[in-house]
């Protein structure tokens, strides 16, 4: 090969590592902000109002159904089910992890079998 086209060649790489470049520099913002939209909702699933809202929204309307029912003293009843709603979903992560645990030390190949 001669030294032109070893030139040319060397140019042709350039112009697409270039265009590469310019393609990866368009879809950096795009890769940012999912990421960013994905801290957010990962945020969502830990905080306050995710689940004060539904409990919040549940006890308004078992008061007002018991209310129309016209069951003695319906606000203070409207409690039962939102408190159980609220250990419910407190105790749940607590089991899932200890499901985890116990799944994950059924499949480890280097646990000892009762026989």
């Amino acid at each position: 090969m001669d030294t032109q086209a070893l030139e040319d060649r060397v140019q042709k790489i350039e112009e697409k590592l270039r265009a590469q470049e310019e393609r990866l520099a368009a879809r950096y913002p795009a890769i940012r902000q999912r990421r960013q939209r994905r801290g957010f909702l990962r945020r969502w699933q830990k905080s306050f109002l995710k689940r004060a809202i539904p409990l919040a929204v549940s006890y308004i309307a078992i008061g007002f159904f018991l209310q129309a029912l016209q069951t003695p003293e319906p606000w203070l009843r409207a409690l039962t089910p939102v408190l159980t709603i609220t250990v419910f979903t407190a105790v749940t992560p607590i089991v899932k992890y200890w499901w985890f645990d116990r799944e994950k030390s059924k499949s480890d190949p280097d646990r000892e079998t009762d026989l």
